[in-house]
């Protein structure tokens, strides 16, 4: 009986650690940029390094096999042939629903969007995949007792950090970064399930996050702060 009280104490404590994380945590992230004016990317090293704190005090260290693994030849095939698939989807609902700000960016601001390719998936993608992916899997997903419901769970906490940070600021709520973000947290998630190889679900991550800044709906992943 104690046993069993000490688990279910334990598997409270992970859960309310992971809301508090997961959506407290964006929402004071955005306290800071939004109220306090600091830039989105001053703050991603700080938010890094605890990262790597909490990831290093994990027992099991299985974690840092899943940042070395190179991901399958199959793997990166399997990545690219969904992007050309997805990512041909998003840039024609691009074109057709904000043609005045398709491929802007590139265009107007060349220089300043080749920092963009660059850093993005240097400084954002990284602390974000390490954050709902490597740090999600393996210390939330086993008190969620099924990887699909850990999968949906994951892709609704990487859209709700969207929409904290990004969709619900502003004249209007952009549900656009809730529902492109949940797709894609719905990818990155199912891909690091059945690969557990970070570096291929940070490739895939910097893939569509270049194309969104590319093809005119960055704005709806910025918060104005001179911010990546």
């Amino acid at each position: 009986m104690e046993g069993v009280l000490r688990a279910t104490a334990r598997k409270v404590w992970i859960v309310t650690e992971m809301l508090l994380l997961f959506v407290a945590g964006p929402a004071l992230l955005a306290k800071l940029v939004y109220e306090r004016h600091i830039p989105l990317f001053m703050i991603l090293p700080a938010v890094f390094a605890g990262l790597i704190a909490l990831l290093l005090s994990q027992s099991d260290r299985t974690w840092r096999a899943d940042l070395a693994r190179l991901p399958a030849r199959r793997t990166v095939l399997s990545i690219l042939a969904l992007f050309v698939l997805c990512g041909s989807a998003l840039t024609l609902f691009a074109y057709e629903r904000y043609p005045g700000s398709f491929l802007t960016f590139p265009r107007s601001n060349t220089p300043f969007w080749l920092l963009v390719m660059t850093f993005y998936p240097l400084i954002s993608v990284t602390t974000q995949e390490l954050v709902y992916r490597v740090l999600f899997f393996h210390r939330y997903a086993a008190v969620l007792n099924s990887v699909w419901l850990a999968i949906a769970v994951n892709a609704a906490l990487f859209a709700g950090m969207h929409a904290i940070l990004f969709a619900a600021h502003g004249p209007h709520f952009h549900w656009e970064a809730v529902g492109i973000s949940f797709a894609g947290g719905l990818i990155f998630a199912m891909r690091f399930a059945a690969t557990r190889s970070f570096l291929a679900v940070a490739l895939e991550h910097a893939l569509y996050g270049d194309l969104i800044f590319t093809i005119g709906l960055g704005r709806f992943f910025f918060t104005g702060v001179a911010s990546l």
